[in-house]
């Protein structure tokens, strides 16, 4: 080929150190360009020196700057990656935890104080009514398979009807499940028993421990937190369960200790039994709610035969 013979003859002309034409030179400086090694063979075998500007010397810088050059970049790119896949995982953390955020239900909180009640209306048209010293928390919106509250305490429930969402009263160890009824949860804290009773409809009551109980209208269970276990009864005075929505405390055959306990709830006063025993006294007792707790205690201790005196707001019962 014509460019090949014109390279030969201008590598010739090189080798013998012959004064090259500026078209000779150019071929030249277009053959040697970007080469890094020393040496060259010609066709007729002799060696062929490159000028000292195509010596590896000379061309090593450059091919080393190129490559730092190339590192550099691919650096600046992998920095970049990791700083968009930083971003990315970021944004997609927080736009995780903001998703759980907004899909976790907001809660509504209601207690009661000493001697207080409360009416609350639930978005499915339930209604509760707490007694004192209780309290209730449920998703405000109430939306689910599920209608689910939390009691401690005592409350009345007159539970909306909706076929295909059970409505689920937890109240320490246990679940109330039902659908549409009227039932009352007796579960405070410092209480053995949790007492369902009911009214309306039907209630399944499942403890932690897997016992359940079915009751129907006039079913009172009586679940103690120490056996585990629950023991339903049927009455005809089912009714005297919810004296306390008439703000009427009715006591039936009870022992004093319990209905002491009551009277704590109801008045804010605190009971001081000098002999315990007394506490196991029984008694059946009726109040309307306007009874001081003089009142209250002269009635109980003619029928117990026991004393009492006051200090401040605490009655030593002797």
């Amino acid at each position: 080929m014509e460019y090949n013979n014109i390279v030969q003859k201008a590598r010739r002309k090189y080798l013998n150190r012959a004064a090259l034409s500026p078209e000779e030179q150019s071929v030249l400086d277009k053959d040697f360009n970007g080469k890094d090694y020393i040496f060259y063979k010609e066709n007729d075998g002799k060696d062929f020196l490159f000028d000292t500007r195509y010596s590896a010397d000379q061309t090593f810088p450059r091919i080393k700057q190129a490559i730092s050059q190339h590192t550099a970049y691919k650096k600046k790119l992998l920095i970049r990656y990791i700083g968009s896949a930083a971003a990315i995982l970021i944004i997609s953390f927080i736009s995780f935890h903001l998703y759980k955020m907004s899909s976790i239900p907001q809660m509504k909180y209601v207690s009661t104080s000493y001697g207080e009640h409360k009416n609350i209306s639930l978005p499915d048209g339930t209604v509760i009514t707490l007694n004192s010293l209780s309290s209730i928390s449920y998703p405000q919106d109430l939306k689910g398979d599920t209608r689910q509250v939390e009691l401690k305490g005592e409350a009345y429930f007159d539970v909306a009807s909706e076929a295909d969402r059970p409505f689920i009263v937890k109240a320490n160890d246990l679940e109330i499940r039902v659908l549409g009824t009227k039932f009352n949860i007796e579960a405070y804290e410092n209480e053995e028993n949790i007492i369902t009773s009911l009214f309306e409809g039907s209630v399944s009551i499942n403890a932690s421990n897997g016992v359940t109980r079915k009751l129907v209208p006039g079913d009172k269970a009586v679940y103690n937190k120490n056996s585990g276990e629950i023991n339903a009864l049927h009455t005809n005075d089912i009714d005297n369960q919810i004296y306390w929505l008439k703000n009427i405390l009715y006591f039936d055959n009870e022992p004093l200790a319990d209905i002491l306990k009551t009277f704590a709830r109801e008045r804010d006063v605190l009971f001081k039994l000098e002999n315990p025993t007394t506490g196991n006294l029984r008694m059946t007792a009726r109040f309307d709610g306007n009874e001081t707790m003089e009142d209250i205690l002269s009635i109980l201790s003619q029928s117990g035969d026991f004393s009492y005196n006051r200090q401040g707001n605490i009655y030593y019962i002797k």
